[in-house]
């Protein structure tokens, strides 16, 4: 399931600091607690989370699951939040601009991704950070360059093992992930070796 991080992961608020993106933090507390308020359960995803579960990339928007995107980008519209005129299932903070993504907990964002995105069931004013299984999962289920990318550093970064937990529908892009991140650390420990 998944787990509360507040405060935020010292090495991903490091990355936030040096890039520029520190709003990102700010907002997605005021999000979540308009959320929480509304009785809203919510799963953080994306970059923020793949940060938090220790890979630090950059990112600059927030992406929540919510059981009802229109519930949820009503009830954050009257909260301060913007409707994003590019983007149906999107929210601005009217502050920072910070855009931040609304999915569908239980449904697909894109018809062919191989999984549903998980089903969020905590209100909470802390930020409801994907498992690290269910970011796997949704990464890998969307199939993505960036996507895989983000789970080949994962892999690295939570020295995961070929067997972890993963959904069996993307457990081959997985075990390729894994390849992958043993390949990548094998060629780096090499060369390390060398110097």
């Amino acid at each position: 399931m998944s787990m509360g991080m507040t405060p935020f992961r010292q090495g991903a608020r490091h990355i936030r600091n040096i890039s520029g993106t520190a709003s990102l933090e700010v907002v997605l507390l005021k999000a979540v607690k308009v959320l929480a308020h509304e009785g809203i359960p919510h799963l953080l995803g994306g970059g923020f989370a793949v940060q938090e579960h220790g890979y630090c990339r950059t990112t600059q928007d927030l992406e929540l699951v919510v059981p009802s995107i229109p519930e949820a980008k009503e009830k954050l519209s009257a909260g301060g939040f913007e409707k994003s005129s590019d983007s149906s299932t999107a929210v601005i903070d009217t502050d920072s601009k910070v855009k931040i993504k609304l999915l569908p907990g239980g449904g697909k964002v894109f018809a062919k991704e191989k999984l549903v995105q998980p089903m969020p069931t905590a209100v909470s004013e802390q930020p409801q950070v994907m498992s690290l299984a269910e970011l796997l999962n949704t990464k890998l289920s969307r199939g993505w360059m960036k996507d895989l990318s983000d789970v080949v550093e994962l892999i690295k970064a939570n020295s995961l093992r070929r067997e972890y937990p993963v959904d069996g529908t993307v457990r081959t892009d997985y075990e390729k992930a894994w390849d992958t991140a043993a390949a990548e650390m094998a060629r780096a420990a090499k060369g390390r070796l060398r110097e």
